[in-house]
């Protein structure tokens, strides 16, 4: 059965360009009519149809945004007086700035500041039971390589397939992670098949391999290290040895209409027992978020 996405490629396409323009213009003066003008679209009409997307207002981004970028500059410059990231950020006052600051982070700025921040991806040991996928396949620069993603969104909402049972994953990512926007790679953009109950129609068939990963988790305030120096955190630290095999990249974004800023995800990179070293223990694969 074919289905027509036009018009979820439509929306997804629109409310993706305005939330990479609010990214890319924080220290703008950005108001809902200016947005609304950027969009093309009414006021009420972005303000209702971009939270029934993305889960938040477009001024709700702006603002979470700066809040995620004075985090940032907080770790970047400990020593900075928290009144200039307070203005940066386009509040008017120490005060007000904190009060925002602890609603989204759950702490006061000057206590994060005083805190040993990780500097580098937590490492685990996790074994994975075989898992079909329902998948975009693409091959292409990796510049292009977003609209295998947004096909599969696409397809999803057309099906009246509910946010929380779509678990993206990304399938053979060990070229792309690291390439330019130039490059040609070949990757996988995958939903887990059993979450989803159903065949979604215009989807190639896939799977994840079973068997152990060593698991990498990142967040928006970490480079993200070479493959060597995952390889060599691995036997080190854990004991195991990377093997052969695709490596996967697993979305733990958040938001809906991830910024850079929001840049939650891990790793999974295939591994066997080493010899000698005691290995890290495994950990079971968990489903839910």
């Amino acid at each position: 059965m074919s289905i027509n996405i036009e018009r979820q490629l439509r929306q997804i396409r629109r409310f993706g360009t305005l939330a990479r323009y609010i990214d890319t213009h924080l220290d703008d003066e950005l108001t809902l009519a200016h947005l609304a003008e950027v969009a093309s679209i009414s006021r009420h009409r972005l303000d209702s149809g971009f939270h029934g997307y993305a889960d938040e207002t477009p001024m709700s981004r702006v603002w979470r945004l700066r809040l995620l970028r004075a985090r940032q500059q907080i770790i970047a410059e400990p020593t900075r007086p928290l009144l200039e990231v307070a203005i940066d950020a386009g509040y008017g006052s120490a005060q007000a700035f904190s009060r925002a600051f602890r609603r989204l982070h759950a702490q006061m700025p000057s206590a994060f500041r005083e805190q040993a921040l990780a500097t580098r991806p937590a490492l685990r040991i996790e074994t994975l039971p075989e898992m079909r996928t329902q998948c975009v396949p693409f091959s292409g620069q990796k510049v292009d390589m977003k609209h295998a993603s947004d096909e599969l969104r696409a397809r999803a909402m057309a099906c009246g397939m509910e946010r929380d049972r779509r678990f993206g994953w990304a399938v053979n990512v060990e070229a792309n992670l690291y390439a330019a926007a130039s490059v040609h790679v070949d990757v996988e953009a995958s939903l887990l098949h059993a979450p989803l109950g159903q065949k979604i129609a215009g989807l190639d068939e896939g799977r994840i391999a079973g068997g152990a990963y060593a698991v990498f988790r990142f967040h928006n305030d970490m480079p993200t290290p070479s493959a060597a120096v995952l390889t060599a955190r691995i036997e080190e630290e854990s004991g195991w040895r990377v093997k052969e095999g695709p490596w996967l990249r697993r979305c733990r974004n958040l938001q809906h209409l991830p910024s850079f800023l929001d840049r939650r995800f891990e790793i999974y990179i295939p591994v066997r027992a080493g010899r000698g070293k005691a290995a890290m223990s495994v950990q079971d694969f968990i489903l839910e978020r």
